[in-house]
Formats: C-alpha cells, structure tokens, sequence
C-alpha cells in the first residue's frame, strides 16, 4: 500500500482549524488533491506509526518550499523509524531569485542521502536539481508540480478561448510592505472589482501599504471581494462565473486551469519562475506588471502555444518517475481544459 504523509482535515473542524491542517496555505490541497487523484494513496498522519506501518512506501510532500539552512528534523525521525521508501513530490527551493551559493543544512543533505538509498526524489525543476547536486544528491529527477498532471492527459491542450465573465485575481501572502509594481496590481484588482482568492491567514494591514488613503481602497475591495476557500469543491464554487485568473500565487492559478479558467502567472520568487519556466506556462514578472494596460490585453498574453507543445515530454517524464518509484496511476479518467462549474 502507497502512503501520503499529510494531516488530516475533518468536516467538524472549525475554519481556523483546517487552515492549520492545511500548513496555513490552502495551496496545499491542490498539491494533495491531484496526488490522491493519480496514485489513490491512503493518507497518513504523522504520528500514526500503525498507518506508517502498513505501507509499502511513503509519498512525502513537505520538502515543496524549503528555505536557506532550514532543518526537517521530524521528517528524518520518521525516515529512520521506518524502513521503506519515502518519495517526497516535489522538493523545490525557496528564494528571492536563482542564488547559486544557496545553502542547505547538513541535517537536510543527510535526510536527503537517506531518502534516495531508498527512491527516485522528484525535485521542482532545474534550479533545486543543480543545487542538489551541489550537495552530492544525484538521485532525482525535475518533475515540476504533481498539480499539473491532474488531468492525466497526454495529450492535454489549453485553448486560447475569449475572455469571458469576471476575472479573479490571487498575491502573495500579505507579509512585509509592497512594492510599488505589487501596488499597482492590487489596486488594478480593486479598479476592475476582481474576485480574490486568498490562501493563507495573513491580512492585509496599513503598514504594508504605507500610504492611507492606498490602505483603505485596497481593504475595501478586500472585504467585498475576498474568499478563502478550505476546501477544493467550496473553491470551484467560488470559481463559477470567472473567465481569467492572473497573480503570483502557483497554485492558485492552476485551479483555475482545473476549472477550464485560462490563467497567468506572475512571478515573485524562484519558485513561481522555477515552475513556470519548467512546464513552458505563460508568465510575467511581477515587476513587470503595467497597470495601463486593459485585462484582454493579459489575457492575451496567456499564451499556452509553447506549454502544449512541451507537455507530452513532460508527461511522459512524470510517469517514468512514478514507475521507477512503483507508483502506478490508479483509474484516473483523462481530463480536458474544459469548466467543471456543474460538478
């Protein structure tokens, strides 16, 4: 039996509750969702040594955002108390740009060493494999994110479409003060009353705009336009009615994508442009962001040409490491680039 080490979300759990359960960032459930989809893993919580016991091997998805010399000292008692395979999908680092002197720790790179004696480690893309490598990890393999092989479709298309219906709009977490291109597009979301789709417990506050007047536009529209959703079925729902999604949030416009919603990405950090670069997906820098321009203008911008013509490879690449690790992708039905508004 195939493991997922993950916490466990209850439906009498209170909204507070399951964001927790969720790492605080409700991204994590698109992750989970599109992995329990594809391989039907039994989830198993942390301290669950019978759960642990019974599998066979272990998916591992806490190594997806790893900071400079951070530890996972927990996740290496759980690798030493047992004696399988642990895959962890999808190991990616986390920085302001592409540092090439990027530091692990050397709890990490030993966990690491112990992990792939045992399987094949998926890693974000090409940027954490060459700093892995660095380290004397060889045993790895660039797969991007989990999330973008939801549909279990080779032969998968993203259409151009027409824009139609609201746009929704995602950001960063609301932490440190804004920038002025970060400026600009909150207020361009707030101008043309965009749906937000917020994934962490993090509120926008007054020292982050540092301007009041700024402050109070920006949390109006905030109040009157914001969802956190907590779960995937609650978060389609509040996707009816959209027809473009844009912001810096990865997995927030992958959703989108699920829903048949054209999405794009604006990048922020390594990671968002480690992804983007790797699945060949429409993107902008942040910093690039023009808040003249009109919304058609972005949506054409979205331009999937280059994705669908990678994404056979990439495909393919992902099931060769599923099978080197003994996972087999269990009956997930193909999907298309079509709305699932009715489900």
């Amino acid at each position: 039996m195939t493991g997922l080490l993950r916490n466990a979300i209850g439906e009498g759990m209170t909204p507070s509750e399951k964001l927790i359960a969720c790492g605080e960032n409700v991204g994590n459930l698109v992750f989970w969702e599109a992995i329990e989809r594809l391989f039907s893993p039994k989830a198993v919580r942390y301290g669950d040594a019978e759960g642990l016991k019974s599998c066979e091997k272990v998916i591992v998805t806490d190594l997806i955002w790893i900071r400079e010399n951070a530890e996972f000292l927990y996740l290496e008692k759980i690798v030493d108390a047992y004696p399988i395979p642990f895959i962890p999908i999808s190991i990616g680092l986390q920085s302001g740009g592409y540092d090439p002197s990027f530091k692990l720790s050397a709890s990490l790179v030993r966990l690491l060493k112990k992990m792939e004696e045992r399987a094949m480690l998926g890693v974000r893309g090409a940027y954490t494999e060459s700093i892995l490598e660095k380290y004397g990890i060889k045993n790895i393999r660039p797969i991007g994110c989990p999330s973008m092989y939801e549909w279990n479709n080779r032969s998968l298309r993203i259409s151009a479409g027409s824009q139609q219906g609201r746009c929704s709009a995602n950001f960063r977490s609301f932490f440190g003060r804004l920038s002025v291109p970060e400026k600009h597009f909150l207020s361009y979301c707030a101008r043309h009353a965009m749906l937000f789709i917020e994934q962490t417990k993090w509120k926008f506050t007054p020292e982050q705009a540092n301007d009041a007047a700024y402050y109070r536009y920006v949390s109006q529209w905030l109040r009157e336009n914001s969802v956190l959703p907590l779960g995937v079925r609650e978060w389609a729902r509040a996707l009816r009615g959209i027809g473009f999604s844009m912001g810096g949030r990865f997995h927030g416009n992958v959703f989108a994508l699920w829903n048949g919603i054209k999405a794009l990405f604006l990048t922020v950090d390594s990671r968002t442009e480690e992804l983007t670069n790797f699945f060949g997906l429409p993107a902008m820098p942040m910093s690039r962001f023009d808040w003249e321009r009109g919304i058609e203008w972005y949506y054409d911008l979205a331009d999937y040409s280059r994705f669908n013509r990678m994404y056979p490879k990439l495909y393919d690449n992902f099931c060769g490491f599923a099978r080197k690790n003994g996972l087999k992708i269990k009956g997930a039905q193909p999907l298309s680039f079509v709305s699932r508004s009715s489900e």
